[in-house]
């Protein structure tokens, strides 16, 4: 059985033969072959894992590499923009119950937070009116922004915000897959005195899981595109049955959960102050959602518009109004949404009252009752007209 042996011409067998004869001689050649063989295979093994990282990484250097235009080195189009694209199966397509709304702006301090938590309030009563008691669908609210703004306005059970040391928050565990649909419907947790506004609240750690799910996603390490881990749960049927709306707070900064929350809406919204810096970071991000939507990125999100936020009443704002407008002008003319370049309705605009600075530490403001009745009647005429036409331009239905 071991003539075969004989033949291998090879100079550590030949040496084994010449000093072991007989079969104990060949069953020492075979230990030796395998041996050989398993050295040889991690070896190879090692080379081509060696030879498969650095091909990551050099497609991770140039996702992020500058390039020169007309001469000039300038930055790409951002890592967001990497090849491939590996969208879910039926991306959207299965968004048939809760759409979802992303309100953001790369600026700070527009009033992004109130705004959502407010809009959640007032379309949670807005599309239940009707709803059977115990029928009620609720909306939910996903704070992104790893301040934790949303999530201590809101003010969810102490038992889930601000998280345990060590511990990781419910909104670090949805944008690194590991809440699955059926987790996410499991959870209940309600905002302050609001049942039907329920919160996946944010903490510090979110930040540092954002740069690590980039990383793991530059260097190939996630067998999935991290930019659609978001819209994987958000658009499964269970979520969709669940809740009437999603209403996401997204971070003044175009990190990962900034483009998870872009790629899982239906719809943006984007709030400013009325004011010249805010003016050119609207018309920079427009510009930049623009750039994603023509990357097949997030190709499906509408624009809802505008909105003006913190607005010292009976100020005039024409000037910057016109400016912001003619700074959206060259969007639309260079082939942009004709939906980016419009405002909501001024009635729909967001007023400066000490009462909504003052609901970041009491909790959702909307429907105020305890103050002046002008004050109040004002404060909620605008929320209410800016969820009407959330509502109208996102099609949505009361129960």
């Amino acid at each position: 059985m071991f003539e075969w042996l004989s033949n291998l011409n090879l100079p550590f067998l030949n040496s084994i033969k010449h000093h072991v004869s007989g079969e104990i001689g060949a069953v020492l050649a075979i230990a030796s072959l395998t041996v050989l063989a398993i050295v040889v295979g991690w070896i190879w093994r090692q080379l081509v894992k060696a030879y498969k990282y650095f091909q990551r990484v050099d497609k991770a250097k140039a996702d992020v590499r500058r390039k020169k235009i007309n001469g000039i080195e300038t930055e790409g189009d951002g890592v967001w923009t990497a090849k491939p694209i590996i969208q879910p199966d039926h991306y959207l397509t299965t968004v048939k119950g809760s759409k979802i709304l992303a309100v953001a702006n790369l600026k700070g301090g527009v009033g992004k937070t109130t705004i959502s938590a407010n809009l959640a309030s007032c379309l949670a009563t807005m599309l239940n009116r009707n709803a059977k008691e115990g029928q009620e669908k609720p909306v939910l609210l996903i704070d992104l922004d790893f301040q934790g703004t949303l999530a201590g306005m809101a003010k969810p059970n102490k038992r889930i915000w601000p998280p345990k040391k060590h511990h990781c928050s419910h909104a670090t565990k949805l944008i690194s897959d590991e809440l699955t649909p059926h987790h996410l419907i499991d959870l209940h947790f309600p905002a302050k005195e609001r049942e039907l506004v329920e919160i996946i609240p944010a903490y510090y750690e979110l930040a540092q899981a954002e740069n690590r799910l980039m990383v793991e996603w530059l260097l190939g390490d996630r067998k999935k595109d991290v930019r659609y881990t978001l819209a994987e749960v958000l658009h499964h049927p269970l979520v969709q049955e669940k809740y009437s709306l999603i209403i996401i707070d997204c971070p003044p900064r175009l990190t990962t959960a900034a483009i998870q929350a872009l790629c899982a809406s239906t719809h943006l919204l984007i709030p400013t102050i009325l004011d010249g810096a805010s003016a050119n970071a609207v018309s920079s991000f427009v510009n930049q959602v623009e750039n994603l939507r023509d990357a097949d990125i997030c190709p499906h999100i509408q624009h809802i518009g505008i909105v003006g936020s913190m607005l010292i009443p009976n100020n005039n704002y024409d000037n910057i109004y016109l400016k912001l407008d003619d700074l959206l002008k060259l969007s639309r003319d260079a082939g942009g949404s004709g939906d980016v370049t419009s405002f909501v309705k001024k009635d729909a605009f967001i007023p400066r009252y000490r009462a909504i600075a003052d609901a970041a530490s009491e909790g959702i403001i909307y429907p105020i009752t305890d103050d002046d009745g002008t004050i109040a009647q004002n404060i909620n005429s605008s929320f209410e007209n800016l969820s009407l036409h959330v509502k109208d331009r996102m099609g949505l239905q009361s129960s």
